[in-house]
């Protein structure tokens, strides 16, 4: 009996993603857990002159920015390569 060869278009959970797309899907939930430890890790390692000053403040808002727009460009492009 012949065994059919492996396609990697059949692993793929929906039709429409090219296998170099579900790839990429994922991975985002990686790369979003880095990005938020990233800046939990640095904001650790703050000397106290800085934690009780403005600048942890502006690091704060900073980095809340950062992570939506990370959440939200993998949301988009989930998106962009799902149509």
């Amino acid at each position: 009996m012949r065994r059919r060869a492996w396609s990697a278009s059949a692993s793929c959970k929906f039709a429409s993603l090219q296998p170099r797309n579900s790839f990429v899907l994922g991975w985002q939930g990686v790369m979003l857990d880095i990005v938020s430890m990233l800046f939990t890790l640095l904001r650790a390692y703050v000397p106290a002159e800085v934690r009780w000053s403005f600048i942890l403040d502006i690091y704060d808002m900073f980095s809340w920015n950062i992570c939506m727009c990370t959440i939200l460009y993998c949301v988009f492009f989930s998106l962009a390569c799902a149509s």
